[in-house]
């Protein structure tokens, strides 16, 4: 799971939710903002690393 859940529409609440908004998160992080969005599994869940620049 964790392999896709940066994937667009990529969901595992069935069918609640949309599944872009990880995948919007990390676009305008990355895209936007010049940073980097990272996830690794934590204890049965996900830590999401969010890296930006200072200027």
């Amino acid at each position: 799971m964790i392999d896709r859940i940066f994937e667009p529409y990529y969901s595992t609440n069935g069918s609640e939710g949309t599944g872009i908004g990880i995948y919007m998160s990390k676009t305008i992080i990355e895209t936007n903002m010049g940073g980097r969005l990272m996830v690794r599994n934590v204890d049965g869940g996900a830590e999401f690393t969010i890296v930006l620049m200072c200027n």
